[in-house]
């Protein structure tokens, strides 16, 4: 009888150490998701970065908060630099980059039950060109279909703009890679023309030169016309109200006639943007090596 209890009290003591270990890591799992279908995922940019303001809840930690949003502690430190030796406290709120692969321009009539709403806050001097291609990756035609209405010439600072969706289940690491992809793109397309703008010979420097850019048109790439510079030479585009430079390829000569006489070149629309300008007209400073 002895035995018979000393086995029971045995297997109940197994039975309640196992509901208790799976009980306690139960409560200390983060609550997952993070952010649920009903939230409006608010993002704004900072210099070339997609921020996105989350609130610390209970139970998370920054460990938890890193893995959802598929980024490590390193770049939660980065942008959040006030963390550094603090405690974190429920309520707190983290600055989290948010990649734009990670947006999905769902179709109108797609099912958007595991998707939160995105928007984005319009910055003064911004275009709609500039957020379409430069900031989300996207395209004018899909901000303008999700964003009944939306136009070039009637957006203002402020305004929120419908962007796309996220997935709840947070960020894949897959996302990451893939915007790492497209930036290692772009800085090959722009270490390729640094590349060409080496040479023993003097540099050239013209303090006004006046550009012109189409606002309606959606090209990509680094390349400009121009009146005199030969094409095929690179050149070095520097815009002193926002203290920016940028190197494009001269791809052609402006034909007499096609634009008034005072325009010296005409850019792509990337290269306006990274530019930072806004007015179809502007002047630069363009060096180049003769």
């Amino acid at each position: 009888m002895q035995k018979y209890i000393l086995l029971v009290f045995s297997i109940l003591t197994m039975v309640k150490s196992s509901y208790c270990q799976e009980t306690t890591t139960t409560f200390h799992a983060a609550p997952f998701p993070y952010i649920h279908r009903d939230d409006s995922i608010l993002l704004h940019r900072s210099d070339d970065a997609l921020l996105y303001k989350h609130i610390i809840r209970p139970k998370q930690t920054l460990f938890s908060i890193a893995k959802y949003y598929g980024i490590n502690l390193e770049q939660i430190y980065a942008f959040n630099p006030q963390l550094i030796g603090a405690n974190i406290a429920t309520g707190a709120i983290l600055q989290i980059p948010i990649p734009p692969g990670a947006i999905v321009p769902l179709p109108l009539d797609a099912d958007s039950s595991g998707y939160a709403r995105c928007y984005y806050r319009v910055r003064p001097g911004e275009t709609l060109y500039g957020i379409a291609r430069r900031t989300l990756n996207s395209s004018v035609a899909y901000l303008t279909e999700v964003n009944p209405g939306l136009r070039s010439d009637n957006l203002h600072p402020g305004q929120l703009l419908h962007i796309g969706w996220m997935n709840i289940m947070g960020i894949s690491p897959f996302k990451r890679s893939e915007e790492r992809a497209i930036n290692a793109a772009k800085s090959r397309e722009q270490r390729s023309l640094d590349s060409g703008f080496v040479s023993k010979d003097l540099v050239f420097t013209q303090d006004k030169n006046l550009a012109f850019w189409n606002k309606s048109s959606d090209q990509s790439g680094l390349f400009v016309i121009h009146k005199y510079i030969t094409p095929g030479t690179i050149i070095q585009l520097y815009n002193p109200n926002m203290d920016i430079s940028v190197k494009a390829k001269v791809v052609g000569s402006i034909l007499p006639g096609t634009y008034p006489p005072d325009i010296d070149l005409v850019v792509s629309s990337q290269v306006a943007n990274d530019l930072g300008v806004i007015d179809p007209r502007f002047y630069v400073k363009v060096s180049y090596y003769k």
